[in-house]
C-alpha cells in the first residue's frame, strides 16, 4: 500500500506542476519526486538485505537497486522511482518466498 502511495504522490505532483506551468511548483515537485525515489530505494534495500540473510536473494534485485542509485544520482527521479519500485517488489516477493519455503526440505 505504501508503495502505491509513493508512486501516486510522485505522479500527481509532477502532473500538477506541469499543468500549472509554475517554476516554483516544478522545484517542489522535483524535491517530492526525489524524496519518493529515495524512500522507495530505502525500502528496496531493506527487503534485499533481509532476503540476503536468508539466502533467498533474487538475481536481478541488486542490479535494479544499482540502476536506481545511478538514476537518482543523475537526477532522473522518475526512472529511479520505477527501478526502486521494481526492486522493492522483488525483495518483498523474495521475502514471502523465504518465509513460505523456510521449512522445505529434500524430497
Amino acid at each position: 500500500m505504501q508503495r502505491k502511495n509513493l508512486i501516486a504522490t510522485a505522479l500527481l505532483t509532477g502532473t500538477l506542476a506541469m499543468s500549472m506551468g509554475c517554476a516554483t511548483a516544478g522545484a517542489g515537485s522535483s524535491n517530492q519526486a526525489e524524496m519518493a525515489a529515495k524512500e522507495m530505494l530505502a525500502e528496496a534495500e531493506h527487503y534485499n538485505e533481509m532476503v540476503k540473510k536468508k539466502n533467498f536473494e533474487w538475481k536481478d534485485t541488486t542490479s535494479y537497486i544499482e540502476q536506481a542509485r545511478a538514476a537518482l544520482k543523475e537526477g532522473d527521479y522518475a526512472t529511479a522511482l520505477q527501478l526502486a519500485d521494481h526492486a522493492e517488489l522483488q525483495g518483498r516477493m523474495a521475502y514471502e518466498q523465504a518465509l513460505q519455503q523456510a521449512d522445505a526440505g529434500p524430497y
